[in-house]
């Protein structure tokens, strides 16, 4: 869940269609996004993320963000020190770990998922 602003990136061919991206909660269901979405949210600001109970806190939401897609806001997530070093890190570390479970021969990591 933490790795949701790094979508834009991840995602790149997939969204060079749309002027904008988003990510919220599977648990969510919102209907027509045009009650409630307005037009001056996409057009004047490059992220939005709407509060649900938690106003005076500083960050995105998980239950719903949508970022402007372009290069520049796609990016902003290698800023963050625990995304960009972060997310490397840790991938190396699961690739690392799945290269040793393959040359031990080992038909299983013992692990159903990786644990973020």
């Amino acid at each position: 869940a933490e790795y949701k602003p790094t979508f834009g990136e991840v995602f790149s061919a997939w969204l060079q269609n749309y002027t904008h991206w988003g990510y919220t909660d599977l648990d969510v269901i919102y209907g027509a996004l045009p009650r409630f979405v307005q037009r001056s949210e996409l057009t004047d600001f490059d992220l939005f993320s709407y509060s649900f109970g938690d106003a005076e806190a500083v960050y995105l939401r998980g239950q719903w963000t949508v970022h402007r897609n372009g290069p520049t806001v796609n990016g902003l997530w290698r800023g963050c020190a625990h995304l960009a070093a972060g997310l490397l890190d840790e991938l190396g570390k699961k690739e690392a770990h799945l290269r040793r479970m393959e040359a031990a021969g080992s038909a299983s990591t013992g692990h159903k998922r990786f644990i973020s």
